[in-house]
């Protein structure tokens, strides 16, 4: 279970460090077109995601960028310190989590956004989820050897 979680950590926070970079360095225009053809390649959704445009969401989009990419940093550093590292993998997925409840909640309020969101709001809450119980299993692994060098969790 530790190397399922481990190298999940891995692929995630390499994802994020990819994206974000992406997303810093040719800004949203660039992210919408990579989407879209995506998108229209692999899953026939052709709805363009004209709200992604300008020079607002550019702003902000590269500003957030940054912390997505720190995510990834943190995740990568958490996934490779297991077991030792639990605490702060539960963390991390729990923000990860928050950030796909932040999206159901927008759903609620304002209706449903682009097909690409509705995606990433499923992967980040299923995710979280399959990882935080992976966690669970994990520590109760752990919590059953007793206490050593490997039953210590930041």
């Amino acid at each position: 279970m530790i190397f399922l979680l481990r190298w999940s950590l891995i692929a995630l926070g390499a994802a994020a460090i990819a994206i974000a970079i992406s997303n810093f360095v040719l800004g949203v225009e660039s992210a919408s077109e990579f989407w879209e053809w995506l998108l229209r390649t692999g899953f026939s959704i052709h709805e363009p995601l004209t709200g992604l445009r300008g020079r607002d969401v550019d702003n902000e989009f590269r500003f957030y960028s940054v912390l997505w990419f720190a995510f990834g940093v943190l995740a990568i550093q958490a996934g490779l310190a297991l077991p030792r590292s639990l605490g702060r993998v539960r963390l991390l997925l729990i923000v990860f989590l928050a950030g796909g409840i932040g999206r159901a909640l927008s759903v609620v309020a304002v209706g449903p956004p682009h097909p690409l969101f509705v995606i990433l709001m499923w992967i980040e809450i299923i995710m979280s989820v399959l990882l935080l119980g992976a966690c669970l299993a994990v520590a109760r692994r752990i919590s059953g050897r007793g206490k050593g060098p490997s039953a210590h969790i930041d």
